[in-house]
This record gives structure tokens, sequence and C-alpha cells, in this order.
């Protein structure tokens, strides 16, 4: 077969398939999506990784606030492109500032959050956002792209022969999905402005929303230089909209404008609502003071390295230092039968190579500590188990790399500081609560900061929690969140 007819062939066959990948009409865009994934195969996508979520992910469950929030995102989601989607909203019990949407309708906001918002219409901007990245199947749209680059990437290597350029396919494959990030940001921003117009609310509570992000874009930076740490944002917003964004403005303004009269924003409903909420790490998960770290319902405490980072989910609780070349985690397992720390390690955790065996013997509680030897990709492995309560607490300490730092002496002091609650520190167990004050002529941020529960920051956080941050001070008459 000559060259060219080599080339046509396979140039017939890449076009073939290329079709084949399929082409539909989105939804809230009316454009043409290239797609390979039905709407039943999203929707079971969807809730299989929510189902996943519920297991991983610390949700919180007072019904009220809940009930709230699902109101608030169905009044939106009825007046969106999908309105047929059974849409699910859950709140994740966190701190952190975020929220996201899974295929098929399932829409997540971070307790964290929602602390920094000050009425119900941000509340339905946030989730707007969220069910405009659903209307206009972004997530499929990123899964079909990145799917159709790897077949063309495979065509390529096998008709050409080559590896090299189908690995040259892969890597602009990815860069054009990355690509998608600011276009579908900006995207849902639209979409959800037109939602929430629809639904009565104020389409510049969008603007608003952003305006909140891009503080907390400002106060981690000031945060990171502070404690020389990485910045963590919310999932592109930060990169995709300066504060005075001139497409989000007209993106935002092409949604409609209300009328004076019709921009209720439902501040009194949301304030109601949001009373009580815990603020920062939650008492049924975990609070962090400190170095230490105190848990109520489970009557522990144990102390970390002061600048190490957290991470606490329900499945484990982890610390590591700002390199993350090492990492402590904790976790807890029940029904330990007649077995001791020692066979539990063995039997349970299924290691048997542990060296330097020693038995842990502190606060009137039993437990074994071992070290796994290090292999050519990671460092020694520090293994302890602890019981208590007739649950068995096991550390494995991780020093990710072979000829890094020895990070066993760290590991060794947390363990050793692990211990049952003293009956003074079940106020330090309790976690911080929102609550709602009126401002007087008096009131300033200084003054609130000296009777607040924060341990740092404590000015710059009122300040975020009530939109005056940098600099702004309250006015008389204006309700406050406070943190006690």
């Amino acid at each position: 077969m000559s060259k060219l007819k080599s080339a046509v062939l396979f140039g017939g066959v890449l076009t073939a398939l290329l079709l084949a990948v399929g082409c539909a009409v989105n939804p809230a865009t009316g454009g043409i999506d290239t797609v390979l994934m039905s709407e039943k195969k999203e929707i079971s996508i969807g809730k299989e990784n929510h189902e996943e979520i519920l297991q991983k992910m610390p949700i919180y469950t007072e019904p009220e606030m809940n009930a709230y929030v699902n109101k608030v995102g169905q009044k939106v989601a009825a007046n969106g492109h999908r309105n047929k989607l059974k849409y699910t909203f859950t709140i994740i019990d966190s701190p952190d500032i975020n929220a996201f949407a899974l295929p098929g309708g399932y829409i997540y906001i971070n307790r964290g959050l929602m602390t920094y918002l000050n009425n119900e219409a941000q509340l339905a901007a946030v989730l707007g956002h969220e069910i405009g990245h659903v209307t206009a199947r972004h997530s499929v749209r990123q899964h079909s792209a990145g799917t159709a680059a790897s077949i063309v990437s495979a065509v390529l290597t096998v008709g050409t022969g080559s590896s090299a350029i189908g690995d040259l396919s892969n890597v602009a494959g990815s860069a054009l999905v990355s690509g998608y990030g600011r276009e579908h940001e900006l995207e849902a921003d639209s979409l959800g402005a037109e939602y929430l117009y629809k639904s009565g609310y104020d389409p510049q509570a969008m603007v608003e929303v952003i305006g909140i992000l891009k503080d907390q874009e400002q106060f981690a930076k000031f945060k990171a230089r502070e404690e020389g740490t990485q910045v963590k944002s919310y999932h592109g917003l930060f990169a995709s909209h300066p504060r005075n964004d001139v497409r989000l403005q007209e993106v935002v303004g092409k949604a409609g404008k209300l009328a004076e009269s019709q921009k209720e924003t439902y501040a009194g409903d949301f304030r109601e609502h949001l009373d009580g909420i815990e603020f920062g790490d939650s008492d049924k998960s975990g609070v962090r003071r400190g170095s230490r770290f105190y848990h109520k319902l489970m009557n522990f405490t144990v102390a970390f390295p002061g600048a190490w980072k957290l991470q606490n989910s329900p499945n484990a609780l982890v610390a590591y230092p700002s390199t993350q070349d090492a990492f402590l985690q904790l976790q807890v397992q029940g029904d330990l039968g007649n077995l001791t720390p020692e066979q539990f390690i063995a039997e349970r955790l299924k290691i048997e190579n542990l060296q330097q065996g020693e038995v842990i013997d502190q606060y009137e509680l039993r437990g074994y500590t071992g070290i796994v030897p290090a292999t050519g990709k990671r460092g020694p492995v520090r293994i302890a188990v602890i019981y208590h309560n007739d649950q068995a607490y096991y550390f494995s300490g991780v020093n990710r790399r072979p000829d890094g730092v020895n990070y066993d002496p760290f590991f060794t002091a947390s363990i050793g500081s692990f211990r049952p609650l003293k009956s003074e520190e079940y106020k330090l167990a309790a976690g911080m609560r929102i609550k709602y004050i009126k401002a007087t002529a008096d009131t300033n941020y200084e003054s609130l900061a000296q009777q607040s529960k924060s341990e740092k920051y404590a000015q710059e956080q009122l300040r975020l929690l009530n939109g005056d941050y940098p600099r702004g001070e309250p006015e008389a008459g204006q309700w406050l969140k406070i943190v006690e």
C-alpha cells in the first residue's frame, strides 16, 4: 500500500472515529458539544460519586439548615435549563471555603463558605453558579474532551507507529481540557445570574459573592506569607476573575435588572438560619487549638508539630509538614475481641515485618509500636496502636523519601502525646459558633476581636464575616456576625 493510500485510509479512520464520538446540543448554551456520555450515564456517574462523598466526607446533618439550602437550591434549579433533573443539595461539614458540583445534579456547599455569606441571594448565587456547571454539562464536556484526546492519541500511535506522537497528542489534549477552566467558570456565572433573575434574586449577588471570595483570597495570601504556606482557593474563581472583571459584569448584566422594589435579598431569613452555626472546626469532628487536637465525643487529645497542617475526614486525621514529604495518619477501629495491641498490628493491619517493637504504656493506656523498614521508594514507617475506650487508635507515620529528613522523632512525640481529655479540656474541645448582634455607634472590630474566641487574626476574620475586609468598620444598626 502506498504512503498516500495509507495516509488517506488513516485520515478516514480518524474522521470516522471522531464522528463516532458524538455531538449534542448543549441544553444551556444551545451550542454543539462533543460528548461521549448520555444523560442517563451522567446521572449514574453523579449518583455513584455522591454515594462515595457521603462515605468519605463529613456531612452537615442539622435538618433545618439542610432544608433551607435545599429550598433555595430547588427554587433556582427550577428556573434552570435542565429543570427536569432531580437536584440534590448537600452541605459539607468543613470550614474550608468551597462549593462544587457533580454530573447529574449533585450540588455541594461547604459550611465554611456559608458562614461568610450575608444573605439568601448570595447563597442562591453560589448554588446557581454550581447549577450552571451542571446545566452546561461542564464535567461531561471535560470528560468527553479528555476521552477524545486519549482516543486520538491511540489512533495516532497506531497509525504512525510512533508512541512519541501519541504522547504529544496527550499533552495537547490535557492542555485543551485544563484550558476549559476559565471559560467554564464565566459561563457558570452567566447561567447562574440568569437563573437568579428568573428566581427573583438580584443577579448582582453573583458579583457580590465574587467579591467575598476575592477578599478571602487576599486574606489567604496574607496568612500564607505570615505562615509560610501555600494559598488554597475556591475551584478556579480566583484565577478566573479579577475583582472588577469586565466580562463578569457583562455576563451578569445580560441576565436582567430587577426594579429596586424587587431586589429582595431575604437577609432576615438567612440570618435566622445561620445564627448558631459552627464556625471553623466542628466539635463533632474535632477541634484544633494551637498544636493540639481535641475530640470531645471520642474523649481524646493529641499534639502535632506546631507548623504542620491538619486534614480531618471521617476516615482519618492526617498531619503533615509544609514540604509534604512526610505525614502522620490517625485512624480508629473497634471490635477488638481479645487481640493484644501487638496482635492487632499483625492480624488487623496485616503488618508482619515490624521491627524495634516496644510496648506503649502512657496515661493508663496500653499499646504497641514499631518500625516497618524503608524501601527503595519510601523511608521507614512508624506504626503504633493505642487502645482507648474499647477502640484501637492506630498511627502510621510515613517518610515519603527514603533518603529524606528523619521524621520519626516527630511521629513518636505525637504518639506519646495521645491521651484522654482532662475535665478542664472539654471547653477547649467545643467548637466556635456564629452569633448575630446589632452594632451601636461605639461598636468597632478591635473591641469585638478582644472578646472573640478566634485564636489568630480575629479582626480580619470579623471583617471577612461581615463584608468589611480589609479596613471597614461597622455602622450603627448593622447586623454583625461575631464568633463565640
